[in-house]
């Protein structure tokens, strides 16, 4: 991502569903953070249960053009769309490990979130690799008021998220700590038969499954098979002498 000259771009990029992702407060924020602060405008990317919510949202704020919705994104879409914005909203009640806020930490945008417990700590760094607000209101809006108005701020906090993402979770840095993983695992181990059971203990058919559940072949067969694996033992053992 490029820094910011006269505008600030916004970007949400998830689903659009209130539990979790919070969907209709971050389309809030984002109308209010364009609507209080000249030459900030926003786009929310995505699809879910509360898109007519969030449309109704954006049409009672009075922001025209400055905050749009669009579709959801193709992956190839996912990339130049995010290096045409400064930073990454997400301002969700948990994640795990956002794959969205890595991706635009990668392309250099600044993560601007709600701090939790799991997945967003891994990542951002308040003041370092990005700004925690504790709410999605005033709070929020202070926090892209800085990013607009401190003088080298969105530079300095750009460039720290791009590192972290590359140095911790990109192809290079993952390949080599699965290999140190691999390499450090014991190869002395000895090899051992694997015990088979004269028979299979299951479960009583379930009647729900009776017309699914096809036990094993018939008695003729089993002997059969079972007459061959231990000639093939024996041919074994003798081969071995």
């Amino acid at each position: 991502a490029s820094a910011p000259t006269s505008e600030l771009r916004l970007l949400y990029v998830g689903r659009l569903v209130e539990a979790q992702k919070r969907a209709s407060d971050v389309a809030r924020a984002l109308c209010q953070a364009a609507c209080e602060l000249p030459g900030v405008t926003a786009a929310l990317y995505g699809a879910g249960g509360a898109r007519p919510a969030v449309e109704r949202i954006i049409g009672a704020a009075g922001v025209g053009e400055r905050v749009q919705l669009g579709g959801e994104l193709l992956a190839d879409q996912v990339q130049p769309t995010m290096l045409g914005a400064h930073a990454l909203v997400l301002l969700s009640d948990y994640e795990g490990l956002p794959i969205a806020l890595l991706e635009a930490m990668a392309c250099g945008l600044v993560p601007i979130c709600t701090p939790m417990r799991s997945g967003i700590g891994e990542l951002v760094e308040h003041e370092l690799t990005g700004l925690l607000v504790a709410d999605r209101g005033d709070g929020f809006v202070a926090a892209v008021r800085r990013l607009r108005d401190e003088p080298g701020l969105w530079q300095r906090l750009s460039l720290a998220a791009r590192a972290h993402a590359v140095k911790h979770y990109g192809e290079l840095s993952a390949a080599q700590r699965w290999a140190e993983l691999l390499s450090s695992l014991p190869n002395t181990a000895a090899l051992r038969e694997v015990e088979r059971p004269w028979r299979l203990q299951l479960p009583p058919t379930h009647p729900a499954f009776a017309r699914e559940d096809h036990r094993g072949p018939p008695i003729a067969s089993g002997v059969l098979r079972r007459g061959r694996v231990l000639l093939g033992e024996l041919r074994r053992k003798r081969s071995g002498r």
